[in-house]
């Protein structure tokens, strides 16, 4: 009788031993860049979104999908020469195109156009999602010899995993409107001076998961937006939804720091009241090669939903600064 329960209480830990075979690929060794273009139809009201993905040459792998958020189905959707329409997926929220059987995917150093998009939703700023293809998926090989493909149960350097679209590169683009408001807003690490942030220019703001320190975010009147009425508790940044540091929050009018002049011609033409938070770094919990643009979203006061977003330069993945992503995974599995 004791023999029978000392086996049965050590072969969980047998189970659960086991050694993690990373592959050499990872499916966010890609460097997708956008160029979107808009038209509007007075006569019938319709938008026309018009997209050229580029796979720029210093990327590894090939990309074979990629995803623009959306809350409704288009009115008319084309895919560009050898993809296809994964069409408006209404669990996830998106719209999608990959690579179907008679084309191929989108490798280092070659652009792709002709993806479009009809729809009555104005411009707004949305995520994309963009994923890359490769051919080995971890392996986790256990003590009793049993092999398991599955990319779910380990963190392989440049592997993500969790939420929708977790384990894909995000940035952000031009599309049809949310259901939301979009603000205007800054960034800068709080030592630094130059505030930076065009939403889809060239990325000026370089961050790592390996930062430490303080990240400071302004927020201006505008159109629809008035920042006294934003509710502070609900604002959240970054893949981690990092919240505010309470005790930094600061509202004023007549926006004087450092800055670029192009990226704030728009204090300019709305002038009013601007709102500074500060964030921690480390609270974004941001993913090496993965996190192309840090996204903003909160409420306001009457429950309108909010969202802002800045493109920044990521760094690539490697054993040192996927640690604390590895660790993050290993904790929420157990």
């Amino acid at each position: 009788m004791k023999s029978t329960l000392l086996i049965a209480l050590f072969f969980p830990l047998l189970t659960m031993a086991r050694t993690e075979i990373c592959p050499d690929l990872a499916p966010t060794q890609i460097a997708p860049q956008f160029e979107s273009n808009v038209k509007f139809n007075k006569k019938k009201g319709i938008y026309t979104y018009k997209y050229t993905l580029t796979n720029l040459p210093e990327a590894a792998v090939p990309v074979w999908k990629f995803s623009i958020e959306a809350d409704s189905s288009p009115i008319g959707l084309t895919a560009a020469k050898g993809w296809e329409n994964g069409g408006f997926d209404r669990e996830n929220h998106e719209i999608t195109w990959n690579y179907n059987a008679v084309g191929a995917p989108l490798r280092p150093g070659k652009t792709v156009s002709g993806f479009t998009i009809e729809s009555k939703n104005p411009p707004q700023l949305v995520r994309v999602f963009v994923d890359g293809d490769v051919t080995d998926v971890p392996t986790v090989k256990f003590d009793n010899d049993e092999d398991e493909i599955n990319a779910d149960v380990i963190p392989c350097v440049g592997y993500f995993k969790g939420e929708r679209n977790r384990d894909q590169v995000t940035s952000v683009v031009t599309g049809p409107a949310l259901n939301r408001t979009e603000v205007v807003m800054r960034v800068k690490k709080s030592k630094e001076a130059l505030w930076v942030g065009n939403p889809t220019d060239v990325p000026e703001l370089s961050l790592s998961p390996l930062d430490e320190g303080a990240l400071d975010l302004v927020i201006f009147d505008g159109k629809g937006v008035d920042v006294s009425q934003i509710k502070l508790t609900s604002l959240e940044l970054g893949t981690g939804r990092a919240k505010i540091n309470p005790s930094k929050v600061v509202i004023r009018s007549g926006f004087a720091e450092p800055r670029d002049t192009a990226a704030f011609a728009h204090v300019k033409k709305n002038p009013g009241n601007y709102l500074k938070v500060e964030f921690n770094i480390q609270d974004l919990h941001l993913r090496c090669n993965a996190d192309k643009a840090l996204f903003l979203s909160g409420t306001f006061d009457d429950g309108k939903e909010l969202f802002g977003a800045v493109v920044i330069k990521s760094v690539d993945c490697n054993d040192k600064n996927f640690a604390p992503e590895a660790a993050r995974q290993r904790s929420n599995r157990k």
